[in-house]
C-alpha cells in the first residue's frame, strides 16, 4: 500500500512540474510579428488576462516601439499603442498592477499586469502620449 501511495505521489508532483515547465516556456516563445523586433522592455511576470488570474512567470510583458505582446500558456494578445486607450496603475494586495483598457475588437477589452517595474514601463508609456490614470 504505501509502495503505491509514493508511486502517486511521485506521478502527480511529477505531472504538475511538467505543467509549470510547459506553461513557463509557452509564455517564452515569440511570435511572428516580434521575429526582428527590438524589445524597448520585456519581464516574466503575473497578470490578469481574459479569464486567467496568473502568477509570475507565467505571462511574458513585452514593450516593442509601435505595440506591447502579452503572452500566457499558448495566447499572445498584441495591442498596438495607438489601440490603448488608457491605462491605470493601481495597488494590489502585494504589487501594483498596470491595466491596459484598449480597442481592439477580437480580444478582451482590458487586462492587467502585475509588473516589478512598474515605474519604468509607465515612463516608456509616457513617451507614447498613452493616457495614464
Amino acid at each position: 500500500m504505501n509502495i503505491i501511495f509514493a508511486i502517486y505521489s511521485i506521478l502527480i508532483v511529477s505531472s504538475v512540474l511538467v505543467g509549470f515547465y510547459y506553461a513557463f516556456k509557452q509564455s517564452k516563445k515569440i511570435s511572428d510579428i516580434e521575429k526582428g523586433e527590438i524589445a524597448i522592455f520585456e519581464e516574466q511576470c503575473g497578470g490578469w488576462i481574459d479569464n486567467y488570474r496568473l502568477t509570475m512567470p507565467f505571462v511574458r510583458h513585452t514593450l516593442y516601439e509601435d505595440f506591447l505582446i502579452v503572452t500566457y500558456i499558448k495566447t499572445s494578445h498584441i495591442v498596438y499603442f495607438d489601440d490603448i486607450a488608457k491605462i491605470k496603475i493601481k495597488n494590489y494586495f502585494i504589487s501594483k498592477g498596470i491595466t491596459y483598457y484598449h480597442d481592439k475588437n477580437n480580444t478582451y477589452k482590458q487586462f492587467t499586469i502585475f509588473s516589478k517595474s512598474t515605474k519604468k514601463v509607465i515612463d516608456i508609456l509616457k513617451e507614447k502620449n498613452i493616457i495614464i490614470e
